[in-house]
């Protein structure tokens, strides 16, 4: 199915990808650069909540 929401080729679609490019955006929290490193945080802090009760 072709992307209808978007018009993937009008002006403002291409300068906002390449500004994106230029400027990535930041990672997904500072505290955790990966979602990888977000879930194995979640994971020992269940553990830990798990062992207090």
């Amino acid at each position: 199915m072709p992307n209808v929401y978007y018009n993937t080729q009008g002006s403002l679609y291409t300068e906002a990808m390449s500004y994106r490019q230029q400027f990535p955006p930041p990672p997904f929290y500072p505290r955790f650069p990966t979602p990888e490193a977000w879930n194995e945080y979640r994971r020992a802090d269940q553990i830990e909540y798990q062992a207090i009760m």
